[in-house]
């Protein structure tokens, strides 16, 4: 979709979007934000939205709007201009939907992948998908390597915080320093590295604390957690809003050993908090290493340390890498940027010539 024109009479956008995940993480919680904001009064001019979910799934839960939950209720429906498939597992639906319809078909990818698809099956697949997006240009990489895509039918469109939602409303008193990291338990996830670290530090800062936000998914994982942290590491579980969680941090830690993007960091990073990652994959295509968060090598035990320290001894170090993450997610991850290209390309592969393309 490189050559991408405004061809076409101006007309209202009908489209359907396919996620029948039953997960309740990150991709599901930004579904659930995509289409309440593209069905939002702000939403309009975005068109008609139709979700195609699974029935009591958290998407289920959180969408407004039309939710069909069958390919027998899609076809009650009138004719959809785009599909947007989220997941490759429902890939199969959009191409059913698309050769029924005649819609243009777009996916975008949110995990990356390290396996080739390059059998009869998934070219036949992959040919019948107008365009492909990425949520970073490592998974772009993956992509190209993996699916039977050309690079003139991949993009990159980065994930986005709602800047007005995610801010910091509250000064925090610094008389403790507390450390946080939101994400699900499990060993990929490094929450044993940070626990190491941390302990490494104890002594130096006695009153400081550690907080992991999340569900555990990995139950040995966790008890091993348990077995090794101290009394100054806690557990909250999931929160239904992570916003209250962050508001009491002074430093986040996002320990991930390769995240397909990392919108997580990005939340942390609009609220004004220094952040450390690993150097891997899109979390190094987020932070600018040394001015807005810290990157280290991951599974370092040793690089986390130094990093952890060199932020707890200096306030002043903290308010400044703060200030210049949250002006990294205003410039490149802000949610209204990422919005205004999605529907960009809605508009190109519907043949709308509402407003300016995303290509």
């Amino acid at each position: 979709m490189r050559n991408c024109g405004n061809g076409g009479a101006a007309r209202k956008m009908r489209i359907l979007q396919i996620c029948n995940s039953v997960s309740r993480g990150g991709l599901e919680i930004y579904f659930a934000r995509l289409i309440n904001s593209l069905s939002s009064s702000q939403g309009k001019p975005h068109g008609e939205i139709w979700v195609h979910c699974r029935k009591g799934s958290l998407i289920d839960e959180r969408v407004m709007g039309i939710k069909l939950h069958s390919l027998r209720e899609v076809r009650t429906i009138p004719a959809p201009h785009v599909i947007h498939v989220h997941r490759s597992a429902d890939l199969w639906r959009g191409v059913l939907i698309k050769e029924l319809t005649g819609a243009n078909l777009l996916f975008t990818n949110h995990m990356g992948s390290t396996v080739s698809k390059k059998d009869p099956f998934h070219r036949l697949l992959y040919s019948r998908v107008n365009h492909v997006l990425a949520i970073s240009d490592a998974v772009r990489l993956e992509l190209l390597e993996c699916l039977p895509i050309e690079s003139n039918r991949l993009d990159v469109l980065h994930l986005g915080v709602d800047l007005k939602e995610f801010r910091r409303r509250e000064t925090r008193k610094w008389d403790s320093v507390v450390i946080g990291c939101t994400s699900r338990i499990e060993p990929e996830k490094g929450q044993r590295e940070l626990v190491m670290a941390f302990n490494r530090l104890a002594d130096e800062y006695p009153t400081a604390r550690l907080q992991f936000a999340g569900g555990v998914t990995d139950r040995r994982y966790y008890e091993e957690l348990q077995k090794v942290k101290t009394d100054r590491v806690d557990f909250v579980g999931v929160l239904e809003d992570v916003k209250q969680f962050l508001e009491r941090l002074d430093i986040y830690v996002f320990p991930s050993h390769g995240e397909a993007f990392g919108l997580g960091l990005c939340e942390a990073m609009a609220f004004e908090l220094p952040c450390i990652a690993c150097r891997e994959r899109g979390a190094k295509e987020i932070v600018e290493d040394g001015r807005s968060g810290i990157l280290i090598e991951k599974g370092s035990i040793e690089e986390l340390e130094k990093a952890l320290r060199m932020l707890m001894s200096d306030q002043q170090l903290r308010k400044k890498v703060g200030r210049a993450a949250r002006k990294r997610v205003e410039s490149s991850f802000s949610w209204e940027l990422h919005l205004q290209k999605l529907t960009g390309y809605y508009r190109n592969l519907s043949g709308s010539n509402e407003g300016s393309g995303g290509c």
